[in-house]
């Protein structure tokens, strides 16, 4: 399984990456609609996973029989979680270079 490094810093990258992520996203995101706000990255199935094994976000708040995360906790972890990597557009850049 994935262990979450909460300790380790955010790279430039990923630091840029949970800004452009979070701008416009409510607040709270339940763990049902998960794949809905964060574009189908993961499901929320992952989360339950992740909760039961202690390795979920830091912050989740259940209200009735809905788990809700804080936006950037959520999106955090799954930076952490999963990792991100850039990668450049090659295809675009030998089309620009043919012209």
């Amino acid at each position: 399984m994935n262990k979450v490094d909460w300790e380790r810093p955010l790279t430039e990258d990923e630091k840029e990456f949970l800004e452009h992520m979070i701008e416009g996203l409510p607040n709270y995101i339940a763990r049902q609609r998960v794949h809905i706000f964060l574009g189908g990255w993961f499901e929320g199935k992952t989360l339950a996973n992740a909760d039961l094994n202690g390795d979920g976000p830091r912050s989740m708040i259940k209200g009735g029989r809905r788990v809700l995360y804080e936006t950037r906790d959520l999106v955090e972890w799954a930076i952490r979680y999963f990792g991100i990597k850039r990668i450049e557009n090659k295809l675009l850049f030998v089309r620009a270079r043919a012209a």
